[in-house]
């Protein structure tokens, strides 16, 4: 199978599974298309750095040469891994919080701001272990360390937590629409539980301190107090 193909493949398959699981078109269409960017980037570092010899004297791995063919085969399939991890743990809280309220605005801040720290966490957490190889001095391994490397920072920080985000809110509510007749041959594929149940009622103040001078608690020593 052509590179081409293979990436191909690893598009089709990033696009199919998310449809699935989110049960929505333009989603997975988002997150297809940036992980193939993400991809991309990363075998352009790599060409540039090891194959046209741009700043590999400063890693010790000689001047430019070829890339082993090893290398792209093992770049893919880490990013891919990787990229479809932050935005299926992305996109399932957004997904989570839009069948709740129905406010896609809404549902990306909350979605941003209560997973950013994980994801960033996890890629810088991959940037280390990543250059460590880089520094290695042997080539190949320096190829499989750079590479993703550079990908994992710009896939976490750029493309997941800005580009993402920025591209769903441009579209609009319609972003989390799905045919009718996909939904019916669709498998129902929750990621985390049963996405579509009704959002339970937040207690009011008023209820919480009748429930605790019942049980003894606060305000059960002071019954001239309400």
């Amino acid at each position: 199978m052509r590179p081409a193909s293979r990436l191909g493949l690893v598009a089709v398959l990033g696009f199919l599974l998310p449809v699935v699981a989110f049960r929505g078109l333009l989603v997975p269409l988002v997150g297809a298309v940036s992980n193939l960017a993400t991809i991309v980037l990363g075998l352009g570092a790599l060409t540039a750095i090891f194959q046209w010899g741009w700043a590999s004297g400063l890693l010790g791995v000689g001047e430019g040469a070829p890339i082993s063919c090893l290398v792209p085969v093992m770049i893919v399939g880490v990013m891919f891994g990787l990229s479809m991890d932050y935005q299926v743990f992305l996109v399932s809280r957004m997904r989570e919080e839009w069948t709740r309220g129905r406010d896609n605005a809404w549902s990306i801040r909350v979605g941003v701001a209560e997973t950013a720290k994980v994801i960033g966490t996890a890629a810088t957490i991959m940037l280390c272990v990543f250059s460590s190889f880089g520094f290695s001095g042997q080539r190949i391994v320096s190829c499989i360390g750079v590479g993703p490397a550079l990908a994992v920072v710009v896939d976490a920080f750029v493309v997941r937590l800005v580009l993402v985000p920025a591209l769903l809110r441009m579209i609009g509510d319609r972003v989390w629409a799905y045919p009718r007749w996909a939904d019916r041959v669709t498998p129902r594929l929750a990621v985390e539980g049963p996405s579509d149940r009704p959002r339970e009622v937040e207690a009011r103040p008023a209820d919480v301190l009748v429930g605790a001078a019942r049980s003894g608690g606060v305000g059960a020593s002071e019954p001239g107090r309400r």
